[in-house]
């Protein structure tokens, strides 16, 4: 019975009839733009028939990371203040950490947190960045921090899987008007 549901499926997909298999919004799951496409591969790692060296994708994320940097301190102001220097502090912490798996994941993890301030979204400029810091962080974050930050690769997987597999689907009890 599976094999031949199986079948019906590659069947649809062979004859680019993808809405027999998939729904509307299942089909829309690719990333739409260069900027979308070039921040979901820093964030969730690249396809696996185009893995990057872990080496690589940090130097990438470190370059992502400054950017992000300056808008964080431009919320919390461009004075010295403790706010400001605390970003510096740990955007630096995880800049000097070694350029390997662990380095990654942290890495990946911090510039998916800093998505939560609405200029870092801003600055990235794609669907990716608004919906991660109107739907998917007000509704994940506060488990991780519940959880005292603890396990980063486990935010990036709910958020990945958040983003892909439940894209464009409401989470949480916001209200309306953040629906788009």
């Amino acid at each position: 019975m599976f094999y031949h549901q199986f079948v019906r499926i590659r069947d649809d997909l062979c004859a680019g009839n993808a809405g027999a298999v998939m729904s509307e919004t299942q089909t829309q799951q690719t990333p739409q733009t260069q900027q979308e496409s070039l921040l979901y591969n820093l964030l969730f790692g690249a396809p696996l028939t185009a893995r990057a060296d872990a080496a690589e994708a940090c130097a990438e994320l470190d370059l992502a990371l400054g950017t992000a940097r300056a808008q964080l301190k431009a919320v919390f102001g461009p004075e010295e203040n403790e706010s400001a220097n605390q970003v510096e502090l740990e955007v630096d912490c995880i800049s000097k950490l070694p350029r390997d798996a662990n380095g990654l994941i942290a890495r990946r993890a911090m510039l998916l947190f800093a998505f939560r301030e609405p200029e870092v979204a801003a600055a990235f400029d794609c669907h990716l960045a608004r919906d991660l810091q109107t739907r998917v962080l007000p509704f994940f974050a506060p488990r991780f921090l519940r959880n005292s930050a603890q396990n980063p690769q486990a935010f990036l997987v709910a958020a990945a899987t958040l983003c892909t597999l439940y894209r464009g689907e409401r989470l949480g009890n916001w209200p309306r008007a953040l629906e788009s």
